[in-house]
This record gives C-alpha cells, structure tokens and sequence, in this order.
C-alpha cells in the first residue's frame, strides 16, 4: 500500500508505517520551489490462464526538487 501526503511543506520525508510507505516530497511555495516525488512501482502477476493475480509494490522512491 502507498499513502501520499504533502500538508507539511518543510519537512520532505519517505517513512514506511507498517506496509504502507507514506512520501511527503515537501514544497517551499513561499519561494517558488517545487518538489516532488517519483515513484516506481512493480508489478508482479502469479498463475495462468483466467486465474492470476496482481500484486503492486513501491520499488523506489526519488525525491527531487523542480
């Protein structure tokens, strides 16, 4: 699971609570700074035919500033 939350904007951050990987890229609007963040997930599929099953996961996660 993936939460994405940016109310703080000072306090740019990447935590896992739990399985959830929270990402707070952060921002500094006063100064016209965006940042943000880039999030690669993957993809695994387990079975054959009509029965399969999904599964995503975060594999990396970038914090950049624009």
């Amino acid at each position: 699971m993936l939460g994405l939350h940016g109310r703080v904007h000072e306090s740019a951050s990447v935590d896992k609570v739990g399985n959830t990987k929270v990402v707070n890229p952060g921002s500094e609007y006063k100064d016209g700074i965006l940042d943000y963040a880039l999030i690669v997930m993957k993809r695994d599929i387990k079975g054959f035919g009509k029965f399969y099953a999904k599964k995503y996961d975060v594999k990396t996660v970038h914090l950049g500033r624009g």
